[in-house]
């Protein structure tokens, strides 16, 4: 299988037929022993590659765990090894576990999906009141991210113990970045209120709550709040490069992401929510449509982030609902595919490492399902085919990180530059595949796919974490 020219036209045959090649009951509930060799084989390159203190993935099938394989050290200072019950940090993973939780008060009728804001937080005189529950779901409330978006606060989280209202007034008095249900833009801020909205509406606190209707009927029994106060068995510690060197991560305190993003948990953990959210009795029918929907922007734009915190997407032809997770020393993912009911999920103690753990994921379920891995290719093109796709392009109206990228060709190379051309963000390599379209060198599975129908691309689509966003040139 390869890149190349027609990627989409690929896409689209390929998906129509993998899902007759490789039906639910097609995929064996044990792995064979090759395919264990070849998850060892990525597993082994990631680790060595992303050069992650340590790594811990777990393939679930059905109920059975067909591979659990953990590398490295949960503690590099003490040489502790990883071990499948190390305790991780999830990061935004927590965001599946809020919806969760605010979708079972919508189901029992406590919630409105089109609440507002002000109406259960009534002290709540931000821009943002306007904002509906089902905007802060789907992080189309407009409400700026306070860890990204808002100048000189996120410095001011390291080593700092803080309150919800703290944190709260981060953001609640910004303007809106725009008009709620315009456009897509990640928010920590939108899902930091809904676990406010939970304390408000539940009358217990979030972790609380949690602990009662997710933890206790799901079976989770290794699943914390993330607070360093707290006394964790086989918690793994939080690691991050400085230029060469690995270095501690900085401490944060639990209250700073709250419902976006405090929870730790191990791979078994993280694997029976998962399933259990999709094929457990525990959940009903009805929750779990509510989970899996979908909704659309004011223009007609079909949104792939769901309500219940999960990105949907078609993996070669199979439903697949997907997020992942990075904070502070720590990068997780996790994906599980309904109609198979296969659950991979890769847990680490490195942040910012690549290839990623989403990366790794898409790797390992492509084994497990017996699909050839892309070749990738590094074509050599001439100075005049580069410029025709270099130039500042805007991301919209789905936005993830900055909405302008730039792409500059120098040294027969393309190199994408977050922020636009004529930022100071570091260039990073791209790889071409032939016929527009291009890799990150560092993770193969981040593509860009230009429009060749002019002399310059007048756009292009990008596929990150499971999701597809579009550019159109700007310059």
């Amino acid at each position: 299988m390869r890149y190349s020219a027609g990627v989409r036209t690929w896409v689209i045959c390929a998906a129509l037929s993998l899902a007759v090649l490789v039906p639910a009951d097609a995929v064996p509930k044990d792995l064979e022993p090759r395919q264990i060799r070849m998850i060892d084989s990525l597993v082994e390159s990631v680790h060595s590659e992303g050069r992650y203190p340590g790594l811990t993935v777990l393939v679930n099938r059905k109920g059975h765990d067909v591979y659990a394989r953990t590398i490295g050290f949960a503690d590099v200072e003490n040489r502790v090894p990883a071990e499948m019950d190390s305790v991780f940090a999830i990061g935004s993973i927590t965001k599946s576990f809020t919806a969760l939780a605010v979708l079972q008060l919508v189901d029992g009728g406590r919630l409105a999906l089109g609440d507002t804001v002000d109406s259960i937080l009534e002290d709540y005189s931000g821009p943002g009141s306007v904002a509906t529950v089902a905007q802060l779901l789907t992080h189309t409330s407009g409400i700026p991210n306070y860890l990204h978006e808002i100048p000189a606060v996120r410095g001011t989280f390291e080593r700092r113990r803080s309150t919800r209202e703290q944190m709260r007034s981060y953001f609640e008095k910004e303007p809106l970045l725009f008009e709620p249900g315009t456009h897509w833009s990640y928010s920590n801020s939108g899902y930091y209120l809904l676990g406010l909205i939970v304390e408000q509406v539940s009358g217990k606190s979030y972790f609380e709550y949690l602990e009662e209707t997710v933890y206790e009927p799901l079976g989770l029994h290794r699943t914390y709040s993330g607070d360093d106060s707290e006394i964790v068995a086989n918690r793994a510690r939080g690691y991050e490069l400085r230029g060469d060197n690995l270095v501690n991560a900085p401490p944060w305190h639990y209250l700073v992401p709250f419902s976006a993003g405090s929870l730790l948990s191990t791979a078994a953990d993280v694997a029976r929510y998962r399933r259990a959210v999709f094929q457990s009795d525990k959940i009903s029918r009805r929750l779990r449509d509510l989970v899996t929907r979908t909704t659309s922007l004011q223009d007609g734009t079909e949104l792939q982030y769901a309500l219940g915190g999960l990105v949907s997407s078609n993996f070669h032809g199979h439903r697949k609902y997907s997020h992942s997770g990075e904070i502070y020393g720590y990068f997780a993912n996790h994906a599980h595919y309904p109609a198979l009911d296969l659950t991979v999920v890769v847990l680490s103690n490195r942040k910012g490492a690549t290839p990623s753990p989403v990366a790794l994921e898409r790797k390992i379920s492509r084994v497990v399902l017996n699909i050839p891995q892309p070749d990738i290719d590094d074509i050599a093109l001439e100075k005049r085919e580069l410029e025709r796709y270099a130039g500042d392009y805007e991301i919209g109206p789905v936005m993830f990180g900055p909405s302008q990228y730039g792409f500059v060709a120098r040294e027969g190379r393309l190199f994408l530059k977050f922020g636009g051309t004529y930022g100071d963000a570091a260039e990073v390599p791209l790889l071409a595949q032939g016929g527009g379209l291009f890799v990150m060198a560092s993770n193969d599975e981040w593509t860009f796919e230009f429009d060749t129908t002019g002399e310059r691309a007048s756009s292009f689509e990008m596929a990150v974490r499971d999701a597809t966003l579009s550019g159109r040139r700007a310059d």
